[in-house]
């Protein structure tokens, strides 16, 4: 059988042994084959569940070892994933994230390995960016998102739905009318993260549409917008640092970011991720569910399929300190803005909000291993499948013993992976634990 691809390989483990596999293909491989369909990607939603096994024209995945045939299944068939869709469409049209960790450019991948199974319900526990529900919506997949983030809620709202709630010409001319004004962000953060008039007109957009006359799905809507043009406009696309002199400074030779994208006006950054967002709907016969945001530990189990995509822990205290509470907390503050000001720690440079404990305990080394086991077991009678990173704590051998220990079959999937802002490559793992 052909290897997958360079430092790619399948690992298939059953209780007390384990067995090195490969695979028959490579993301890349997947990726590069889709050019041949055509058809609308609102026709995804028409697959039927017999067909949501099928590969994309491309031979499935042959190497997982099956006990049980209703749970999950490998096949040599080539077939389409839907008779008039193109999956290389949704996976270029998907919306472009800007978050820290997105699975977004390993959709090709974690499709290939989930093809295999058979599921009907999936839960995505850690959601962040809504793409890899918006995979499984795409899969045709009840899907139940979840995300510790209030605004990530918002945004999975939006990304999620059968159609945008506002059109182009309505969102325009609420740009138009709007009017900076002071508020939360002008009193908090002034030379933090934007200019005086750039926080005033963030402020200006909460008030334009507080007064607005909408429902829950217009103003998530508007909000998921705004995220966008203010992770736009952030060196970095983070809210770590209080380092708007990256920006505004003109003796700063710089070697990254791009100084023409966050001196645009929100206004224009917010159009064109409306247009982004009419391009990646997803059409589906199929209910989706938005849990409210929580601690994933009291997300309820009962789902054929679990995803986990939580933090990853480094070994050193620097590498966890910025973590995704500080990468986001300006967009948690502006879902929440209400409430924001009585949040704010004002003794902190980047004025970030008192941190929740127990989001702070997803963080710290010495608690995460029990956390993300415990997580684990929890919904041990589902199909597991965690995304995670070699070199990570706990070590990935771990896991995969952990794995062992409670489910019938385990695999592993590697994938080398190298993400746009440090350079670096990483070794991406799929751990996927049938009970």
């Amino acid at each position: 059988m052909p290897s997958l691809q360079a430092g790619c390989t399948v690992r298939t483990l059953q209780r007390g042994r384990t067995v090195t596999r490969s695979n028959g293909f490579s993301a890349e491989t997947l990726q590069g084959s889709f050019g041949h369909l055509h058809g609308p990607l609102d026709a995804i939603g028409s697959i039927q569940r017999n067909d949501a096994l099928s590969t994309i024209g491309l031979t499935k995945l042959s190497s997982l070892v099956i006990r049980d045939s209703s749970r999950a299944t490998a096949s040599t068939d080539s077939r389409h994933f839907a008779d008039n869709a193109v999956i290389d469409r949704f996976l270029k049209q998907t919306p472009v994230t800007r978050y820290y960790g997105s699975k977004r450019k390993l959709l090709a991948w974690i499709y290939e390995v989930t093809s295999t199974l058979s599921f009907d319900t999936v839960l995505d526990l850690f959601g962040g960016t809504a793409s890899v529900s918006l995979l499984f919506k795409a899969m045709s997949k009840k899907v139940s998102y979840h995300d510790g983030f209030t605004f990530n809620a918002d945004v999975a709202h939006t990304i999620l739905s059968d159609n945008v709630a506002l059109d182009e010409t309505w969102v325009a001319g609420f740009l138009e009318r709007l009017r900076p004004c002071d508020g939360v962000v002008a009193a908090n953060f002034d030379g933090i993260y934007y200019t005086v008039e750039e926080n005033r007109w963030i402020d200006g957009f909460m008030a334009a549409q507080s007064a607005q006359t909408l429902g829950d799905r217009e103003r998530q809507l508007l909000r998921y917008l705004l995220y966008q043009a203010c992770l736009k406009k952030r060196p970095f696309n983070l809210f770590h640092r209080a380092n708007l002199s990256i920006r505004t400074r003109t003796d700063v030779q710089r070697s990254f970011g791009n100084l023409t994208t966050w001196n645009k006006p929100f206004e224009v950054h917010i159009l064109a991720s409306l247009r982004e967002l009419q391009k990646a709907l997803v059409m589906s016969p199929r209910s989706h569910e938005i849990i409210p945001s929580t601690n994933a530990q009291e997300v309820a189990p009962g789902y054929d399929l679990v995803y986990l995509d939580p933090p990853y822990v480094g070994h050193s205290s620097a590498q966890n300190r910025d973590n995704y509470w500080m990468k986001y907390h300006f967009l948690e503050g502006l879902s929440r803005y209400n409430e924001w000001d009585g949040l704010i720690d004002r003794k902190a440079n980047t004025r970030h909000m008192r941190e929740p404990a127990w989001m702070r305990d997803w963080s710290d080394k010495k608690l995460f291993k029990d956390l993300l086991f415990s997580t684990i077991v929890r919904h041990r009678e589902s199909i597991v499948v965690l995304s995670y990173v070699a070199d990570s704590v706990p070590h990935h051998q771990e896991i995969e013993s952990y794995f062992r220990s409670i489910f019938s079959e385990v695999s592993m999937f590697h994938k080398s992976h190298r993400y746009a802002l440090s350079g670096k490559e990483k070794n991406e793992i799929l751990f996927v634990g049938i009970p």
